[in-house]
C-alpha cells in the first residue's frame, strides 16, 4: 500500500514530561511519531501520557521500581512513544 505522505519522526529528552507538556503537545502535533526519553514518571503515573495529544496513540514504559516500600530520590529514566492516530493503521 503506498502512501503519499512522508513520515515524521523526533526524538525529545524531556527530562521530566510533566515540566514539558507544551514542547510534547507541540512535538505531536508537527510529527506523526515522537520518542520521549527521560519521562521520569512512576509506573502507576503512565496514564497520564494519554492526555498530552488529542490526536496521538501513548505508549511507554517506567524505569523506577516501585517494589520497595519507600522510593528515594526523585523518579527516573522512562521512554515513551506518540504515534498519529492517522499513522496507527500502519503499523497494525
Amino acid at each position: 500500500m503506498a502512501h503519499s505522505k512522508t513520515t515524521s519522526l523526533c526524538s525529545f529528552n524531556c527530562r521530566s514530561v510533566k515540566t514539558s507538556l507544551p514542547d510534547v503537545w507541540t512535538l505531536c502535533h508537527s510529527h506523526d511519531i515522537v520518542f520521549l526519553q527521560e519521562h521520569w514518571l512512576l509506573p502507576f503515573d503512565l496514564q497520564c501520557l494519554t492526555t498530552v495529544h488529542p490526536d496521538s496513540l501513548a505508549f511507554g514504559t517506567s524505569a523506577v521500581d516501585v517494589s520497595k516500600e519507600v522510593l528515594r530520590g526523585r523518579p527516573y529514566g522512562g521512554q515513551a512513544f506518540y504515534i498519529a492516530v492517522v499513522c496507527h493503521s500502519l503499523f497494525k
